[in-house]
């Protein structure tokens, strides 16, 4: 039960979804339509709805990641109804991005898309035409021009632009494809980067293990959802450090 916000609480009334009721058949898939599982969906200005989905799904840890596993990902759009419009600018062509995360529309109407598994952040025009590039496609790093898998990205007042990193294929010893070993050592980071040059300048290390989305609100502060607890045998949920709040310094 919600008491700690000065909002109406209906959360005791008959009905949790306060309302809310499942629109059928909604939405309509065209017949040659087929993907794996639905990581992502946005709302332009216009009532388009834009589903981003991971058609082939294949981890970036895979050694055959970028050839026979290599994975895909588009954007489809739908109206209100249910009807699909086709699939959104260059979303359809081999490298548009290999694992799917998340989309997101900006207050001034462009688009930024993750690719956890091709490693980028990607800015569009409403168009889907491709504006700026953050990372190195399919490449793993931490260093001003690599990520380590992005899930989520928000952009300050002021430009900042803050990619939240899974940092999920680490060299280790927990998963063995072929030769090459990977596992997760660390936990995730947020990436500060510049605008203008779009180089990360600073890193946020070890906040949480396996940061699955990022939000922001009016003031700048950011808001994290984890996946996994900090330490092995921490409970999940409510218990576990499952969402934080992070304020920017007086000094930042």
């Amino acid at each position: 039960m919600c008491t700690s916000h000065d909002v109406e609480d209906n959360t005791q009334n008959g009905d949790p979804r306060s309302g809310y009721v499942l629109a059928e058949d909604w939405p309509r898939y065209p017949p040659e339509m087929h993907f794996e599982m639905g990581s992502g969906v946005a709302v332009d200005e216009h009532g388009i709805i834009y589903l981003f989905t991971r058609d082939l799904e294949h981890w970036a840890a895979h050694p055959l990641a970028m050839s026979a596993k290599m994975g895909k990902s588009t954007v489809s759009m739908f109206n209100r109804d249910g009807d699909y419009l086709g699939k959104w600018g260059h979303s359809d062509e081999p490298g548009f991005a290999l694992g799917a995360h998340t989309i997101h529309i900006e207050k001034d109407g462009f688009f930024w898309t993750t690719d956890r598994d091709g490693h980028t952040v990607r800015k569009f025009t409403p168009e889907g035409e491709m504006l700026l590039q953050l990372g190195t496609f399919a490449e793993w790093g931490c260093d001003e021009s690599h990520f380590n898998g992005p899930t989520a990205v928000v952009v300050q007042d002021d430009g900042t632009i803050v990619v939240d990193e899974w940092t999920h294929i680490m060299p280790l010893s927990l998963a063995t494809y072929g030769n090459r070993i990977y596992a997760s050592d660390k936990m995730s980071n947020l990436a500060i980067l510049d605008e203008d040059s779009g180089r990360v300048l600073s890193r946020v290390d070890n906040i949480a293990i396996y940061i699955h989305q990022l939000a922001m609100d009016a003031h700048g502060d950011l808001y994290t959802a984890s996946v996994y607890p900090e330490r092995a045998g921490e409970a999940r949920g409510p218990t576990g450090p499952s969402h934080r709040r992070w304020t920017r310094s007086a000094n930042g």
